[in-house]
């Protein structure tokens, strides 16, 4: 089904199982749901969705320093030749930072 919960968002698709579907209790309470998660004009999509793709959009940024402190650690308790730690944890892509 498709709902519009505000008139400033766009509609969007609801999949919902054969039990809920048939269920107008259970639908109703879906609605209700997705209607208060979005509130707020700056979201348009249902509130955990906006705040995953907000988290996996910001990963990028982290990253870099997340390699760097992994492969510190690797080098301190590798008791080979370290010039192998650093050689596996190398990033061949660049990364991207804002």
């Amino acid at each position: 089904m498709y709902y519009k919960p505000h008139d400033w968002t766009p509609a969007l698709r609801i999949e919902l199982n054969s039990s809920s579907a048939d269920n107008d209790y259970q639908i109703g309470m879906i609605i209700q749901a997705i209607k208060f998660q979005c509130s707020s004009p700056g979201i348009f999509e249902p509130y955990p969705l906006f705040l995953a793709d907000r988290m996996v959009k910001s990963l990028g940024m982290g990253l870099p320093a997340f390699r760097q402190i992994v492969t510190r650690q690797m080098a301190e308790d590798y008791h080979g030749d370290v010039g192998e730690v650093f050689f596996s944890m190398h990033g061949y892509r660049t990364e991207k930072s804002k």
